[in-house]
């Protein structure tokens, strides 16, 4: 049975951001310029010419979407120790729409999830929230990633929720002091589940297949 040490994993993902801090509160500092900074100047502008605003607020969107997709990105590069560059931000055009239209998916399911009285919601949440990861890793299709997601996570569902729960509470204390210490925590997170992401994946490989059962050999009959 997979099993995960949130001590562990809390070790790795913050000696990992420790020692690629000035990459990884550089690409912070982009995504959160962009989240906030693109927002508020397109409902500036939307208030003399709401197409212009609307238009701006949607490039601004897509813009951080990209930016994200590329901390993933780094993120996984940093677990795997190579070295990652703040070009990295910017991730191919094909692995860019296959992560937009997963993330459509997934919003979907949570959406569908909350529906059904919140419970599905969380359980869905947690076991296909590395698909963002598989996306990147592997370049896979969108509803693909999903799929995978679900798979690796099989069985480490109720740790992965108290691990998110945890990463949730460190991001809120990084708020308190000024908003700065989200700069250390949030990219902490991110760290935290890639390699999350890559342990699960290497159990997944590693773990052989079950024979069906028409190909197992059954022992012959010896006669008494």
């Amino acid at each position: 049975m997979t099993k995960l040490s949130i001590e562990e994993i809390l070790k790795i993902s913050w000696d990992k951001t420790k020692s690629n801090i000035g990459v990884l509160i550089g690409v912070t500092i982009i995504f959160y310029f962009l989240s906030v900074a693109g927002s508020s100047i397109g409902e500036s502008i939307a208030i003399v010419n709401p197409a212009a605003g609307a238009l701006i607020y949607i490039v601004s969107a897509l813009l951080t979407i990209m930016v994200y997709a590329g901390m993933i990105k780094i993120s996984l590069k940093i677990c795997d120790n190579q070295p990652a560059l703040l070009s990295d931000l910017f991730p191919g055009t094909k692995v860019f729409w296959d992560y937009t239209v997963a993330l459509s998916y997934y919003s979907l399911i949570l959406f569908a999830g909350t529906i059904l009285l919140v419970i599905p919601a969380i359980i869905w949440g947690v076991a296909y929230q590395l698909f963002p990861y598989v996306v990147m890793d592997n370049s896979s299709g969108a509803w693909q990633s999903i799929k995978k997601s679900g798979k690796i996570t099989m069985g480490v569902r109720n740790q992965l929720l108290w691990l998110d729960l945890l990463y949730i509470f460190l991001n809120f204390l990084g708020l308190l002091f000024f908003g700065i210490g989200i700069l250390i925590t949030y990219p902490m997170s991110l760290m935290g589940f890639a390699c999350v992401y890559r342990k699960l994946r290497k159990q997944t490989e590693e773990t052989p297949p079950s024979e069906p059962a028409e190909l197992k050999k059954t022992e012959p009959i010896k006669p008494e």
